[in-house]
């Protein structure tokens, strides 16, 4: 398959993939209108695929941010930033795991057995720290 296709093709993929996991009309259009914009950056640097490099490469290049090292909730953060962070993150995330976590506030998160321990630990840990509620979210 050419890689552009592959880029589009995975956008695609990303997208169904949040439909049917419920995200809103208003993110999925949102990620969609990052990822055209991450796409059209790839395409005029002769960038044929999308990876974790590019995604990262492109935020740094037009705003500014290491998204690797920011965080979503971070001070002097707009929401607008906000969202592009979490739609290259979502886009890397889906290259990379095939899925897209929705962030659901409130949700209380059920871990699968073997991952209980380890997990409860780590944000115990982070709640010890003194992190925002929504960084150990």
């Amino acid at each position: 398959m050419h890689s552009q296709n592959e880029f589009q093709e995975l956008m695609q993929m990303a997208r169904q993939h949040m439909e049917e996991r419920g995200f809103t009309y208003t993110t999925v259009y949102c990620f969609l209108r990052t990822w055209r914009s991450v796409y059209n950056f790839a395409l005029s640097r002769g960038i044929p695929k999308y990876s974790a490099e590019l995604g990262e490469t492109y935020m740094q290049e037009k705003y500014g941010i290491a998204i690797g090292e920011t965080p979503e909730d971070g001070p002097g953060l707009t929401t607008y930033m906000v969202q592009k962070i979490r739609a290259v993150r979502a886009l890397t995330d889906f290259l990379l795991h095939g899925f897209i976590h929705r962030i659901k506030y409130g949700e209380e998160v059920i871990w699968p057995g073997k991952y209980y321990a380890i997990c409860t630990a780590f944000i115990d840990d982070y709640k010890t720290q003194d992190y925002l509620d929504a960084t150990c979210r």
